[in-house]
């Protein structure tokens, strides 16, 4: 059984400010990578993939470009991304809830972890999360994962500035407006042998006429690549670490089998 852990708290980008989403991670960013996930279910699952799991599934995007193969599950914490899931996908399955507890009761034939896992504070954390995506993969089914941030590579990110625009239209359907969006984001480097460190994203918003500044803080975890397998392998029967080739990642990707 998962341990108790303290609520997680969400970033602003999952809540008030969750309407930011479409700009800061429009759906074409998610195409290239959502075909080589599905490769990788199809080539190592030990059985037919036909159900996925998405486990911190934001705003449904990877299962946008997925929902032609697979019946689509998504969990998040968010309530404000699974509205967003629900409405990009309406045939998909989404609830809320936290992915190092959270028992649907069911089983899948793929289960996913991709950016969520980033918010993995702890080994106990990202344990329970390994743990979660066994608990709902079917005999032969295959889980994929991938470590953005580890020790052995981590380089406080350089500020970078993007600039976001978008029409708006307005809930009642009626107005429709222009959203500019200049997005800073910076990463504040960790402390000596410190297991997380702090994503730093200001947001200079230009919506009818008026300007605001929005700042949203992201703690991320930071472990060794030894961590990731160890935990990993602890879980799993088989865990592959396919080569760039295959997954076209700049950072490792794990694909793990539930051998039972």
């Amino acid at each position: 059984m998962p341990s108790a852990r303290p609520a997680a708290t969400l970033a602003r980008l999952y809540g008030d400010l969750a309407w930011l989403w479409p700009l800061v991670s429009p759906a074409e960013c998610y195409e290239e990578e959502s075909a080589c996930i599905g490769e990788l279910a199809c080539r190592y699952a030990r059985r037919p993939v036909r159900s996925l799991l998405d486990l911190g599934c934001a705003s449904g995007l990877h299962e946008c470009a997925l929902r032609a193969r697979y019946a689509i599950t998504g969990v998040d914490l968010s309530e404000a991304m699974i509205r967003q899931a629900r409405a990009n996908n309406p045939m998909g399955v989404y609830a809320v809830g936290d992915l190092r507890t959270v028992r649907l009761g069911l089983a899948y034939d793929a289960v996913l972890l991709l950016d969520a896992v980033n918010y993995m504070l702890t080994e106990a954390d990202l344990r329970d999360a390994f743990e979660t995506a066994w608990a709902h993969l079917a005999p032969g089914g295959v889980f994929i994962t991938l470590a953005e941030f580890t020790t052995e590579h981590f380089e406080p990110a350089e500020p970078r500035q993007s600039r976001l625009e978008q029409d708006r239209l307005e809930p009642d359907h009626r107005q429709q407006d222009r959203v500019r969006v200049i997005m800073n984001e910076w990463h504040e480097p960790p402390e000596p042998g410190a297991t997380q460190f702090t994503g730093v994203y200001e947001y200079r918003i230009e919506r009818n006429g008026e300007l605001i500044t929005e700042r949203d803080e992201h703690t991320f975890g930071l472990f060794s690549i030894d961590t990731w397998r160890s935990l990993l392998r602890a879980r799993f029967d088989t865990v592959i670490e396919p080569d760039f080739e295959e997954t076209a990642s700049s950072c490792p990707v794990f694909v793990c089998i539930r051998e039972e």
